[in-house]
Order: C-alpha cells, then structure tokens, then sequence
C-alpha cells in the first residue's frame, strides 16, 4: 500500500517521523512505516490496545492469551530468533516483544515485509518453553 492508499483507509496520522531509511506515521495503538524510496508500506507495528485478537495469514493472534500465540507461531515458523528483546518469526515475517519476558507494558507485534528485519550477530533461536 502506499502513504496516499493508507490515510485514504485508516485516515491522518497523528505525527510523522522521518528516519533514515523509512518514513513513519504514528497512530494511537500503531505505526505504519514505509520505505523512504518507494514510499510502499514495509512495516505495521501494534500494541495491545488495538483489538483483542489480531489475524495475520490466517494466524489469530490473541493478546491476553501469549502462550498459545507463542506455541502457534513457534510451530509454524519453525525457527524463531530472539534478537535484542524481540521473538523474531522471520519465515513468516512477524516481530514481538513484551510476551515471551513478562513484559505487559512493551508488548507489541510488528509485520514486516521479507527482508526488511536483518539478523544481529547476537541473535539466538528462541525455544518456547510453554511458561
């Protein structure tokens, strides 16, 4: 989608930043990112807040419910990363924090498109344990 495209559905960003390689535009329980050169959406990050549950590629992901998102999407990744305080799905091209360390107030989810999430030389795979 592009910028145009995005406000035409979900309407004006409260504020938008300009970063290196993105532009973001900031709602209140998300942000859409786009890539700076073809100003495409590359990246949806969103917080709790947004919806009880959430459906990615047929995935439900329910918030209150962390350990069965984690189990499904640890399943069906197959190899999940854990790279800088995110559980990084990068086969199905989905980011979280704040569900696998307790963390409520830092939960978020992002899609991204393949590619856009590189691999840090700290990252390690990430085992669900099912706590």
């Amino acid at each position: 989608m592009s910028e145009a495209e995005v406000i035409a559905e979900i309407g004006n960003p409260q504020r938008i930043y300009e970063r290196m390689d993105q532009r973001e535009y900031e709602y209140n329980d998300y942000v859409v990112r786009f890539d700076s050169d073809s100003r495409k959406m590359c990246e949806v990050t969103l917080a709790p807040t947004i919806f009880e549950h959430v459906e990615v590629d047929k995935l439900k992901l329910d918030w209150r419910n962390h350990s069965q998102v984690f189990e499904s999407l640890c399943r069906e990744d197959g190899e999940p990363i854990d790279s800088i305080g995110f559980i990084i799905f990068y086969k199905l091209g989905i980011a979280m924090t704040g569900f696998h360390d307790g963390q409520d107030s830092q939960k978020a989810i992002s899609v991204f498109r393949k590619g856009l999430w590189k691999p840090y030389p700290e990252d390690k795979p990430y085992q669900f344990d099912g706590s």
